[in-house]
């Protein structure tokens, strides 16, 4: 899901502004089918009218840090938007409530919203995330959803659930489970291995988990393998279809220093250009050791864009290496006992993560029609 949080590109005519504005700063106008309350800016823009300043401007990324194989589960989502909690709860309020009357479908406690296509989420008893749109052959909009029980937070299958999608206009349509099908979305999974030296050790439990994390991604996810140590070695000459035999596993290993930046920065330039640029991407990064290229460091967060980024610290709990990279990592599993024990397990939170996901394709329809 190619896309940043910025400023909604709306403006109001001198006239509204006029109306109701304040010169010494910004005034709450009322709402719009987007965000509900806005705030007006009182510079204008080179059309005369006055910028629309989104709720979601100037917010920083939430990076997880997590401890235990139970909390991972709990939290994992595909997706790298922020929190619905970096909106002002009155905001989510009247978002929340005019989607559960306007549905039908009774009391709707929690939404996603989708910033660049202003399409928002929301279904009850379930915390549903928006992890990738991409728009179909026939110009429709699509949108991957993961559902998650609101009580328990544990991935639900979303046969016979039915969910309310409010877009841009403003109207509220609910889709039944005969609008959903099984995740077809373009996703790339790429695996960055730290194959230095001191991986050594684990190195055959990482190669094991990351086979059967490739046999257990569903056959529409491409894969990306690159093994990092005295040099970086892609396993598969680039992306290919999530197959074993892609992979050449047998030319792996450890030795070396920790090229972990340049192997990481030559990755978010291949999943997020050309090809694969519509993709949705999730980088899942494994290593022990504090990266030796720290003047490549610089580098990333301009190429990072929406790929979510997983890091499994597989070192001594601690570690100034974990400091380091952690800015880098939307989710950050630490625990060194958990995470190489349990690395197996991980991994397969991600693949079945992959495989529940629902696609939702958004075709017009009429007010109250029901699809």
């Amino acid at each position: 899901m190619k896309k940043l949080l910025c400023t909604i590109a709306l403006t109001l005519s001198v006239a509204l502004f006029a109306a109701g504005g304040n010169a010494q700063g910004f005034k709450i106008i009322g709402s719009t089918n987007e965000v509900g309350p806005i705030e007006v800016a009182p510079q204008a823009t080179a059309s005369g009218g006055f910028a629309v300043v989104s709720p979601w401007d100037n917010t920083e990324p939430v990076h997880l840090q997590i401890e235990t194989l139970e909390a991972f589960v709990e939290t994992l989502t595909l997706s790298s938007e922020f929190e619905n909690k970096e909106l002002p709860p009155g905001v989510l309020n009247r978002l929340t409530t005019r989607l559960s009357q306007g549905s039908g479908l009774g009391v709707i406690e929690h939404i996603d919203y989708d910033p660049t296509t202003k399409h928002i989420f929301g279904a009850p008893g379930l915390k549903l995330k928006i992890t990738n749109h991409y728009t179909t052959s026939d110009g429709s909009p699509a949108f991957v959803l993961e559902g998650r029980d609101s009580s328990t937070g544990q991935m639900v299958d979303m046969t016979g659930r039915q969910i309310a999608v409010m877009g841009p206009d403003g109207k509220v349509r609910t889709y039944g489970a005969q609008s959903f099908t099984a995740a077809r979305a373009p996703m790339v999974v790429s695996l960055l291995i730290d194959a230095s030296g001191s991986m050594d050790g684990h190195m055959m439990t990482v190669i094991r988990a990351a086979k059967e994390l490739i046999r257990r991604l569903p056959s529409h996810v491409t894969c990306k393998v690159i093994m990092f140590g005295g040099q970086i070695t892609d396993l598969g000459n680039g992306p290919a279809p999530c197959e074993l035999r892609n992979f050449d596993f047998s030319q792996v290993k450890a030795g070396g220093g920790t090229p972990l930046f340049a192997a990481l920065r030559g990755n978010l330039q291949a999943v997020n250009a050309g090809r694969y640029a519509h993709h949705q991407a999730v980088t899942l990064v494994l290593t022990d050791g504090r990266p030796g290229d720290l003047s490549v460091q610089s580098s990333i967060p301009p190429l990072k864009q929406d790929t979510v980024t997983m890091f499994f610290w597989l070192g001594d709990k601690g570690s100034d290496a974990e400091d380091l990279l952690r800015p880098y990592a939307d989710r950050f599993v630490s625990d060194a006992k958990g995470a190489v024990a349990n690395l197996n397990q991980y991994l397969g939170v991600v693949a079945e993560n992959a495989k529940r996901q629902t696609v939702i394709v958004i075709k017009p329809l009429a007010v109250g029609q029901r699809q």
